[in-house]
């Protein structure tokens, strides 16, 4: 059983490897112009690439830069009963809720 498996695997790789050299043979055979071959090394070109997700980064830092971060918004419970969530039942039940808005320092 594992006999015949392998020999299917080695077929299916040859197929594949076979097939390969027919679709590089097809390109092989067709001529690239100077102008396709620039305008394709450009459009995968990696570095290019990375370099324009950089400058798209520092763009919108540029724009966060210039503008007041999130307000938070908190809330909390102190004394808070966990037997039966009444909060009612104890006098030192405390809620609360806060907003905090960051500014920049003045001159």
């Amino acid at each position: 059983m594992n006999r015949s498996r392998t020999l299917i695997n080695s077929l299916f790789t040859l197929f594949l490897i076979g097939s390969a050299g027919l679709v590089d043979a097809q390109n092989f055979n067709s001529e690239l112009s100077l102008d396709a071959a620039i305008k394709t090394a450009i459009n995968s070109d990696p570095w290019l690439t990375g370099s324009g997700y950089r400058e798209s980064a520092l763009v919108n830092e540029s724009i966060a830069a210039a503008t007041l971060p999130d307000p938070k918004v908190s809330m909390m419970a102190a004394n808070f009963p966990t037997d039966n969530f009444d909060i009612h039942q104890e006098a030192m039940t405390q809620l609360s809720v806060s907003v905090t808005q960051l500014f920049p320092r003045g001159d």
